[in-house]
């Protein structure tokens, strides 16, 4: 049975992609310029992608870097709460070849650890057993000060989540609590709830969370700061929610999302409208079959 804390850090790979390019860029390895969006090969072997290919196992969640419809690098993310065994090793091995035969791209493999102790253990070099072939991780402990890298301001929201998630910043502390309710006040309402959820069950331990996850010491303080709009700026509504979240679909889709698509979804105050974009963009293929012909184009 995986941890809290695997499927916490699991979550936030699959809901902020970005978040794994960020550390594998960290590390100084040459990500290729292009939009990361969550790969489609994720799920668990057997499930049909619709095309008669089945999909392989790919670790906890695969990462792809695209240039318009193309894959240029596919990163096979894994989150490791305890040392490796030596099957678990050979299981990376084979997300890491089958990430890339999927994606027909370059792949590589990262590794999130939950520890410094863990991190090393995950770092070895592994041997395959075939001449000159072997393996080693990326790897980056949480304990890591990930707050102090390069760009790291873009994503304060998963590395403040991250470091209450792993104890190193204690919720108690009035200054530690307030700067993860602007974070949370500030980013797309699945993501604030999904987060949520996560620090809830970490902090409390308790697996029945009522209220779709509602928190009261987290919820209450960013109703109040949301009506006053006081969270960094306007507080976004249940209208912003839902645009930036069909955004992130139709990126996840492979969709190129230009300026002029950006903001006339983002410009588009109907809820309705919102929602109907985003059942359609679930199994879109074009533009075309989200916005409608004419649309399509204006949006183009």
């Amino acid at each position: 049975m995986t941890s809290h804390l695997h499927d916490a850090l699991q979550a936030i790979f699959r809901y902020c992609p970005e978040f794994a390019v960020f550390l594998l860029a960290s590390v100084g390895y040459p990500v290729p310029a292009g939009v990361a969006v969550l790969g489609d090969s994720y799920l668990p072997a057997g499930e049909g992608k619709g095309d008669g290919k089945s999909r392989p196992r790919t670790g906890d969640a695969v990462v792809t870097v695209r240039r318009g419809r193309r894959v240029v690098l596919a990163i096979a993310t894994e989150v490791q709460t305890s040392k490796p065994s030596m099957r678990q090793r050979r299981r990376q091995h084979g997300y890491l070849a089958n990430a890339g035969d999927f994606h027909d791209c370059d792949a590589v493999l990262l590794v999130l650890a939950s520890d410094a102790t863990v991190a090393r253990a995950c770092a070895r070099p592994f041997r395959t057993g075939h001449p000159g072939l072997v393996v080693v991780p990326i790897v980056l402990s949480a304990d890591d000060h990930l707050d102090y890298l390069q760009g790291a301001d873009e994503f304060d929201l998963e590395l403040r989540t991250l470091a209450v998630l792993r104890g190193t910043r204690d919720l108690m502390d009035e200054t530690v609590r307030e700067g993860l309710l602007k974070a949370l006040a500030e980013t797309d309402l699945m993501r604030r709830e999904v987060y949520t959820k996560y620090i809830w069950l970490t902090v409390t331990g308790e697996a029945d969370v009522k209220l779709k996850y509602r928190v009261p010491f987290l919820d209450d303080p960013l109703d109040e700061a949301e009506a006053r709009g006081e969270a960094r700026g306007e507080a976004r509504g249940e209208v912003r929610g839902k645009a930036e979240m069909l955004l992130r679909m139709l990126r996840a889709r492979g969709l190129a999302v230009s300026a002029r698509t950006k903001a006339k979804v983002l410009g588009c105050q109907d809820v309705a409208l919102l929602d109907q974009w985003g059942e359609r963009a679930e199994t879109a293929r074009t533009l075309k079959d989200v916005f409608g012909q004419a649309a399509a184009r204006s949006a183009a």
